[in-house]
């Protein structure tokens, strides 16, 4: 993390806790996603970098970061968004059409098509 042209490293002993049930777990801390190397602020401004720039290659050079974290970033970001989507926002049926085909989906697990129909 890049902070008025210095790199700052934050350093967090995240404490453990003993549970009867499930042992010795680590605390989750509040501003740092699991398995992430970076703070959840910084992953929002690397999204918005990335949206912003002409180009992965362009952000990534921007943000001082190597093609794998960047692609690390890009796929927690579409995890966190597709955790908050709700269940009414996912359609229940959609219709495409092409010159050949009308294929119905009535679920992502389902599947019906008919040939030759307009």
């Amino acid at each position: 993390m890049d902070a008025i042209q210095f790199s700052t490293y934050l350093h967090c002993a995240a404490p453990r806790i003993r549970c009867k049930t499930h042992g010795v777990k680590t605390v989750s801390i509040a501003w740092v996603g699991k398995n992430s190397r970076f703070t959840l602020l910084f992953e929002a401004f690397a999204i918005r970098v990335l949206k912003a720039a002409r180009g992965v290659e362009e952000a990534r050079k921007l943000l001082s970061l190597n093609w794998h974290q960047v692609d690390a970033i890009k796929a927690r970001a579409v995890e966190r968004g597709l955790a908050h989507r709700a269940e009414s926002e996912i359609p229940t049926w959609v219709l495409m059409k092409n010159s050949s085909a009308v294929v119905i989906v009535t679920s992502a697990a389902s599947m019906t098509s008919k040939a030759d129909v307009c």
